[in-house]
């Protein structure tokens, strides 16, 4: 039985499978209404939920994948950063899965932000890459 700390939502982003650990999440929301900024950054915009205000992050650009096309992306991901709550949209949440027993490290040239994906895990025949929220945020809030 799992104590909760190896546990990961496991979720779509650009056909990627990609995770975070259960413990950096806050809430999954859908169908929430983006009010979009015009900046050239990494804040896309912001979401509200239950009458207060998220930061959108636009994880696509973060990582170097081209930027988010938030008509399509109905989901979101509430994550605890270093400072605030903010919204990353994802394509879908595959589900909670147990952290691999054997989880590899990253090389640093691997990623437009290497900090930002710690290391990755096999599950099945798919790449799972497992994400470090605060790395991911760090300089943009």
């Amino acid at each position: 039985m799992s104590t909760g700390q190896n546990l990961l939502v496991v979720f779509i982003v650009r056909g990627c499978k990609m995770a975070l650990p259960v413990s950096d999440l806050k809430e999954i929301a859908e169908n929430l209404e983006v009010i979009r900024d015009p900046s050239e950054g990494f804040v896309a915009g912001s979401v509200a939920l239950r009458g207060r205000t998220y930061p959108l992050i636009d994880i696509n650009k973060r990582l170097g994948l081209g930027e988010s096309d938030f008509d399509s992306n109905k989901v979101f991901l509430l994550v605890d950063s270093l400072r605030d709550v903010c919204a990353l949209p994802v394509d879908r949440v595959a589900g909670v899965s147990e952290a691999a027993s054997e989880i590899y490290t990253v090389p640093g040239f691997a990623f437009k932000e290497p900090d930002a994906i710690s290391s990755f895990m096999m599950q099945g025949e798919d790449i799972v890459s497992i994400m470090d929220i605060k790395a991911l945020m760090k300089g943009i809030l």
